[in-house]
């Protein structure tokens, strides 16, 4: 399976839909972040190896700042945005060891053929 995250560089939504798909489900194929920082997408890529290294899952991490790269082949996609999410997610860091504490807000995780058409 093939999970594109859209906003996967985000510190306030990408860390906990990485978690879930890794630690809680044990996804295996490929987890695709694509953001347009390339900093925060880079953190959030080893972030994801880390935790499949240590839950042990067979999954590939691939980063992407070109969604049009990234969405061939999807089977799912997660499109999330956080303005200011950095900031405020290193602010309020050094509270907490992992980002896994549950969000406000849910996730949207709509099959590809309806993305095709929404994320041109």
């Amino acid at each position: 399976m093939k999970l594109v995250i859209i906003g996967g560089g985000s510190y306030v939504f990408a860390p906990m839909a990485i978690y879930d798909a890794i630690a809680v489900s044990k996804m295996t194929g490929e987890i695709a972040l694509v953001d347009v920082d390339e900093t925060s997408l880079a953190a959030m890529k080893g972030y994801a190896e880390k935790m499949a290294e240590t839950e042990r899952v067979d999954v590939k991490i691939t980063a992407e700042t070109d969604r049009t790269k990234a969405l061939p082949g999807a089977d799912y996609v997660i499109l999330s945005a956080a303005v200011q999410g950095k900031k405020r997610w290193l602010a309020a860091s050094p509270r907490f060891s992992t980002p896994t504490k549950a969000c406000n807000t849910q996730p949207v995780c709509l099959p590809i053929d309806w993305c095709r058409q929404a994320c041109r």
